[in-house]
Protein backbone atom coordinates (compact mmCIF):
# COMPACT_ATOMS: atom_id res chain seq x y z
CA UNK A 1 0.00 0.00 0.00
CA UNK A 2 2.98 2.32 1.25
CA UNK A 3 4.45 1.57 -2.50
CA UNK A 4 1.73 1.76 -5.21
CA UNK A 5 -0.66 4.53 -2.92
CA UNK A 6 1.18 7.27 -4.02
CA UNK A 7 2.01 6.23 -7.53
CA UNK A 8 -0.62 6.66 -10.82
CA UNK A 9 -0.98 2.99 -11.23
CA UNK A 10 -4.66 2.91 -10.26
CA UNK A 11 -4.86 -0.86 -10.89
CA UNK A 12 -1.32 -1.45 -8.55
CA UNK A 13 -3.47 0.60 -5.82
CA UNK A 14 -6.67 -0.90 -6.27
CA UNK A 15 -4.97 -4.12 -5.52
CA UNK A 16 -3.33 -3.09 -3.29
CA UNK A 17 -5.98 -1.61 -0.94
CA UNK A 18 -8.25 -3.95 -1.87
CA UNK A 19 -6.70 -6.65 -0.15
CA UNK A 20 -5.09 -4.52 2.77
CA UNK A 21 -9.14 -4.40 3.20
CA UNK A 22 -9.38 -8.16 3.34
CA UNK A 23 -6.58 -8.48 5.76
CA UNK A 24 -7.69 -6.20 8.08
CA UNK A 25 -11.24 -7.63 7.97
CA UNK A 26 -9.67 -11.15 8.37
CA UNK A 27 -8.02 -9.44 11.46
CA UNK A 28 -11.65 -8.32 12.92
CA UNK A 29 -10.32 -4.72 12.07
CA UNK A 30 -13.50 -3.09 10.30
CA UNK A 31 -12.62 0.17 10.64
CA UNK A 32 -9.20 0.34 8.58
CA UNK A 33 -10.97 -2.25 6.33
CA UNK A 34 -13.35 -0.24 5.20
CA UNK A 35 -11.45 2.73 4.86
CA UNK A 36 -9.47 0.52 2.45
CA UNK A 37 -12.00 0.09 0.76
CA UNK A 38 -12.86 3.13 0.12
CA UNK A 39 -9.67 3.88 -1.25
CA UNK A 40 -9.78 0.66 -3.36
CA UNK A 41 -13.55 1.77 -4.43
CA UNK A 42 -11.83 5.09 -5.95
CA UNK A 43 -9.09 3.16 -8.03
CA UNK A 44 -11.79 0.65 -8.82
CA UNK A 45 -14.36 3.19 -10.49
CA UNK A 46 -11.04 5.11 -12.03
CA UNK A 47 -10.50 1.81 -13.90
CA UNK A 48 -14.42 0.83 -14.35
CA UNK A 49 -13.79 -2.48 -12.74
CA UNK A 50 -16.62 -4.15 -12.36
CA UNK A 51 -15.15 -7.44 -10.77
CA UNK A 52 -13.60 -5.64 -8.29
CA UNK A 53 -15.97 -3.01 -7.66
CA UNK A 54 -18.42 -6.33 -7.08
CA UNK A 55 -15.85 -7.59 -4.73
CA UNK A 56 -15.24 -4.14 -2.72
CA UNK A 57 -19.07 -3.59 -2.46
CA UNK A 58 -19.35 -7.52 -1.18
CA UNK A 59 -16.26 -6.99 0.90
CA UNK A 60 -18.42 -3.75 2.43
CA UNK A 61 -21.70 -5.75 2.58
CA UNK A 62 -20.03 -7.74 5.44
CA UNK A 63 -18.28 -5.02 7.46
CA UNK A 64 -21.54 -3.53 7.32
CA UNK A 65 -23.35 -7.08 8.35
CA UNK A 66 -20.51 -7.66 11.54
CA UNK A 67 -21.06 -4.37 12.68
CA UNK A 68 -24.51 -4.98 12.49
CA UNK A 69 -25.58 -1.86 9.72
CA UNK A 70 -27.76 -3.79 8.21
CA UNK A 71 -28.90 -0.66 5.99
CA UNK A 72 -25.57 -0.04 4.53
CA UNK A 73 -25.04 -3.83 4.20
CA UNK A 74 -28.20 -3.88 1.57
CA UNK A 75 -26.73 -1.02 -0.11
CA UNK A 76 -23.54 -2.74 -0.85
CA UNK A 77 -25.32 -5.72 -1.61
CA UNK A 78 -27.20 -4.51 -4.34
CA UNK A 79 -24.14 -2.76 -5.67
CA UNK A 80 -22.15 -5.51 -5.40
CA UNK A 81 -24.82 -8.34 -8.09
CA UNK A 82 -24.92 -4.89 -9.99
CA UNK A 83 -21.65 -4.80 -10.93
CA UNK A 84 -20.87 -8.56 -10.97
CA UNK A 85 -23.87 -8.93 -13.71
CA UNK A 86 -21.68 -6.45 -15.57
CA UNK A 87 -18.40 -8.14 -15.11
CA UNK A 88 -20.70 -10.89 -16.62
CA UNK A 89 -19.04 -14.25 -14.08
CA UNK A 90 -21.42 -16.35 -13.23
CA UNK A 91 -20.03 -17.31 -10.28
CA UNK A 92 -19.93 -14.08 -9.14
CA UNK A 93 -23.18 -13.11 -9.72
CA UNK A 94 -24.50 -16.13 -8.25
CA UNK A 95 -22.55 -15.14 -4.89
CA UNK A 96 -23.76 -11.54 -5.04
CA UNK A 97 -27.24 -12.88 -5.40
CA UNK A 98 -27.23 -15.07 -1.93
CA UNK A 99 -26.18 -11.93 -0.24
CA UNK A 100 -29.06 -9.77 -1.15
CA UNK A 101 -31.20 -12.34 0.21
CA UNK A 102 -29.72 -12.67 3.26
CA UNK A 103 -29.25 -8.95 3.41
CA UNK A 104 -33.35 -8.46 2.58
CA UNK A 105 -33.76 -10.83 5.89
CA UNK A 106 -31.29 -8.65 8.04
CA UNK A 107 -33.67 -5.86 6.84
CA UNK A 108 -36.76 -7.85 8.20
CA UNK A 109 -37.58 -7.54 4.47
CA UNK A 110 -38.22 -11.35 4.43
CA UNK A 111 -40.82 -11.12 1.18
CA UNK A 112 -38.18 -9.55 -0.90
CA UNK A 113 -35.72 -11.99 0.35
CA UNK A 114 -38.31 -15.15 -1.02
CA UNK A 115 -38.78 -13.02 -4.25
CA UNK A 116 -34.77 -13.07 -4.40
CA UNK A 117 -34.16 -17.20 -3.85
CA UNK A 118 -36.92 -17.70 -6.20
CA UNK A 119 -34.73 -15.63 -8.92
CA UNK A 120 -31.60 -17.20 -7.75
CA UNK A 121 -33.56 -20.63 -8.29
CA UNK A 122 -34.73 -20.12 -11.62
CA UNK A 123 -30.98 -18.40 -12.67
CA UNK A 124 -29.04 -21.57 -11.05
CA UNK A 125 -31.44 -23.81 -12.76
CA UNK A 126 -30.47 -21.69 -16.08
CA UNK A 127 -27.26 -21.92 -15.58
CA UNK A 128 -27.14 -25.53 -14.57
CA UNK A 129 -25.43 -24.58 -11.03
CA UNK A 130 -26.65 -27.41 -9.02
CA UNK A 131 -24.48 -25.72 -5.87
CA UNK A 132 -26.20 -22.38 -6.24
CA UNK A 133 -28.71 -24.36 -6.54
CA UNK A 134 -28.92 -25.87 -3.10
CA UNK A 135 -27.87 -23.21 -1.30
CA UNK A 136 -30.59 -20.80 -2.45
CA UNK A 137 -32.94 -23.91 -1.19
CA UNK A 138 -31.80 -23.90 1.70
CA UNK A 139 -31.56 -20.18 2.25
CA UNK A 140 -35.44 -20.20 0.93
CA UNK A 141 -36.27 -22.39 3.71
CA UNK A 142 -34.48 -20.14 6.31
CA UNK A 143 -36.86 -17.47 5.27
CA UNK A 144 -39.66 -18.97 5.40
CA UNK A 145 -38.90 -20.69 8.84
CA UNK A 146 -38.64 -16.54 9.99
CA UNK A 147 -42.25 -15.77 8.20
CA UNK A 148 -43.44 -18.92 10.57
CA UNK A 149 -44.38 -21.04 7.51
CA UNK A 150 -42.61 -23.90 9.32
CA UNK A 151 -44.27 -27.09 7.46
CA UNK A 152 -43.02 -24.96 4.18
CA UNK A 153 -39.48 -24.77 5.33
CA UNK A 154 -39.10 -28.08 6.13
CA UNK A 155 -40.26 -29.49 2.82
CA UNK A 156 -38.19 -27.31 1.35
CA UNK A 157 -34.59 -28.50 3.44
CA UNK A 158 -36.32 -32.30 3.25
CA UNK A 159 -35.76 -31.62 -0.54
CA UNK A 160 -32.44 -30.80 -0.95
CA UNK A 161 -31.54 -34.35 0.06
CA UNK A 162 -34.18 -36.05 -1.40
CA UNK A 163 -33.95 -34.30 -4.74
CA UNK A 164 -30.21 -33.68 -5.24
CA UNK A 165 -28.96 -35.96 -2.75
CA UNK A 166 -27.13 -32.91 -0.52
CA UNK A 167 -25.81 -33.74 2.55
CA UNK A 168 -27.49 -31.32 5.23
CA UNK A 169 -24.81 -28.79 6.35
CA UNK A 170 -25.12 -28.45 10.57
CA UNK A 171 -27.26 -24.89 10.20
CA UNK A 172 -30.12 -26.72 8.14
CA UNK A 173 -30.21 -29.09 11.15
CA UNK A 174 -30.27 -26.30 12.86
CA UNK A 175 -33.01 -24.72 11.27
CA UNK A 176 -34.86 -28.14 11.25
CA UNK A 177 -34.53 -28.39 14.60
CA UNK A 178 -35.95 -25.34 15.39
CA UNK A 179 -38.89 -25.95 13.03
CA UNK A 180 -40.06 -29.38 14.48
CA UNK A 181 -40.18 -27.77 17.91
CA UNK A 182 -42.42 -25.11 16.62
CA UNK A 183 -44.42 -27.43 14.33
Amino acid sequence: VDYFAPTNDHHYAMLAHYYHAVVNFNANEFATSSISCLEAEKHALDLNNHQYLGMIYSLMMYIHNYSYNFDEELICAQKSLEHFKKHGDEKYTGNAMLGLARSFNNNSLPDSSLAQYEQISEYAKVKQDTMLLCRSLAGYAHTLRLKYRFSDAKNVLVSLFDNFNQTLRGVDYGHLGLIYTKE
